[in-house]
């Protein structure tokens, strides 16, 4: 199965939720084969307050219900795309981590806004944060202003230090570029992993001959230089690694896979890497 074959993606009806849904639904068509697990959480404290108020949340549930079933999930409508729904007590973020789980680590979708001028982020949000802290599988960070079309351009893939064809984010792309047909443009992050994407180019050529794999020397800052290639190329997605902290480094995930969302329109994805 693809890694991009089912996805589980977070719903509320917001804008940015529904563009990735809308995204995920254009990726799975594609295909012809996808199936999409749309996800939607009721925090547990609502319950609780609920509760203390003695406040019958059943009716809310029941709409939620009726939302995630119709009006959030109409886009997959008329599309060979097989959609499931879950509607659970859990927060948005480990509602996700866990439906992936469940579904033997399929790729998370999540809808984010990325803000462009004085309003600038540097960061993605909690929800998104939180799942890259927690995720073992891969995340992909649609912004709300992506088209929801299929990915044409070609994939980005950061690469660093002794970057090897079984690295998880290397895998990861070479799956999904085999399957769609797709450009593979590696960008060593450093100087010193130069030598490392120039051989990783010549292994793909070796195992993946039917595959295009191309390498760009960079100059500057990793996410710079990420996002004005993503840009200067037309790029589909960048996929980077993203490397989980231990307990002990508390919940600060992989700074280039939370600050690129922010500085491209395109989809990044970001694959654990331990």
């Amino acid at each position: 199965m693809s890694s991009m074959t089912r996805c589980v993606v977070g719903v509320d009806g917001s804008e940015e939720s529904a563009n990735a849904f809308a995204w995920t639904v254009a990726q799975a068509d594609s295909t012809r084969a996808g199936e999409i697990v749309a996800v939607h959480a009721i925090l547990p404290a609502a319950e609780l307050l609920a509760a203390a108020a003695q406040v019958n949340l059943d009716p809310l549930r029941a709409e939620r219900h009726r939302l995630l079933n119709a009006d959030w999930i109409n886009a997959a409508d008329a599309r060979p795309v097989r959609v499931t729904t879950e509607l659970v007590d859990d927060g948005p973020a480990m509602a996700l981590v866990r439906s992936s789980e469940r579904h033997n680590g399929a790729t998370i979708v999540l809808g984010h806004r990325r803000c462009v001028g004085q309003h600038k982020q540097v960061h993605v949000g909690h929800v998104v944060g939180q799942v890259l802290h927690r995720s073992s599988g891969a995340a992909v960070i649609v912004a709300h202003d992506t088209a929801p079309t299929a990915v044409a351009g070609p994939l980005l893939v950061a690469v660093h230090g002794t970057a090897a064809a079984d690295d998880p984010p290397i895998a990861w792309a070479v799956e999904v570029a085999e399957e769609r047909g797709l450009r593979l443009l590696l960008v060593p992050m450093t100087t010193s992993a130069r030598p490392f994407a120039a051989q990783l180019q010549r292994t793909l050529a070796l195992t993946h001959p039917t595959l295009a794999v191309t390498s760009e020397v960079s100059h500057g800052q990793s996410v710079e230089v990420l996002a004005g290639l993503a840009e200067h190329t037309s790029a589909g997605m960048v996929v980077v690694g993203n490397h989980r902290p231990n307990a002990s480094m508390g919940f600060l995930a992989d700074g280039l896979a939370r600050r690129l969302p922010m500085l491209v329109a395109c989809p990044v994805v970001a694959v654990p890497v331990y």
